[in-house]
């Protein structure tokens, strides 16, 4: 299997990360692709990890509007459409609905995919926060998805040709009193993020940190997304690709800059977005889902 060492460096920037989120010791799944492997550019091919018994293909018809399933106590899980390429994009709206009634939501859209979830930090309840294959399913519909839960979404593009068996997992909140599984924080600037509606993608840091000042945030810079090192203002030149905000320090904006002629800017200006908001230079703001 040939493979693109650039390409394969951004993976594991992203991987190694996660958006700087960690997997606990006690969670009942893992992360499906290991890093050692990809470190010396061989890409594997992710296998299931998941105890669940596994659909095998995504149907070509796409369906528009909510899904409803009046077995499931807490109603509709998600909402599909189809996308202007021919995917299926999966959006989450609610994640008290069972993992098995989700699944049953999207088998009767006819989208063949299992359903799993796992408790996640507040920022990661209603993203899709992992996604495992079976062997069938190919190396490009696989990274495709993968890409987009490795930057956290709250809707995800199933490619039509997907062809296979997959598993795709969901942030749900932790137990009163319970620690929760996956802890990350997904890209704040990205659509569902805290500070999706500033179109703040991609803007001079000038601009950036004028409107999260403005919002009430105190500013860290820092160049590097797998670093913790941060530096005292942004180089100049370089623009703002992503913003992160801890549960921990709500009060604090990491802001990741980079030179836009830099490899890595595009990737990591894309982390958090809809494969259908990303172009071939960066992204296009669509509007929010949240005031703000």
């Amino acid at each position: 299997m040939t493979s693109d060492p650039h390409l394969d460096a951004l993976h594991v920037e992203s991987r190694l990360e996660h958006l700087m989120a960690e997997i606990r010791p006690s969670a009942t799944a893992v992360i499906e692709r290991p890093l050692a492997p990809l470190l010396l550019g061989w890409r594997p091919r992710p296998r299931l990890v998941f105890a669940v018994a596994i659909a095998v293909a995504v149907a070509t018809g796409a369906v528009t509007g909510l899904l409803g399933d009046p077995t499931a106590k807490t109603g509709t899980a998600f909402a599909v459409e189809p996308t202007p390429t021919g995917d299926t994009a999966v959006a989450v709206v609610n994640t008290e609905v069972a993992a098995a009634a989700m699944t049953s939501q999207l088998h009767a859209a006819g989208i063949n995919v299992t359903v799993a979830t796992m408790t996640a930090s507040p920022q990661l309840v209603g993203m899709w926060v992992a996604a495992s294959f079976a062997s069938s399913v190919s190396s490009a519909a696989s990274a495709a998805i993968s890409e987009q839960t490795d930057g956290y979404v709250s809707t995800i593009d199933i490619p039509r040709s997907l062809r296979g068996g997959v598993t795709l997992t969901v942030g749900v909140a932790p137990a009163p009193g319970k620690a929760p599984d996956v802890v990350g924080q997904p890209n704040a600037l990205a659509p569902g993020g805290l500070a999706g509606c500033l179109a703040l993608s991609g803007t001079t840091p000038s601009v950036a940190a004028s409107a999260l000042q403005a919002k009430g945030y105190q500013i860290v810079w820092k160049t590097s997304l797998t670093s913790t090192h941060t530096v005292p203002e942004a180089p100049a030149g370089d623009l703002v690709a992503a913003a992160f905000v801890s549960d921990t320090s709500p009060a604090v904006a990491t802001l990741l800059v980079n030179a836009p002629n830099d490899p890595r800017y595009v990737h990591q200006l894309q982390l958090g977005y809809p494969l259908d908001q990303r172009t071939t230079t960066g992204v296009q703001f669509l509007g929010c889902k949240q005031s703000g």
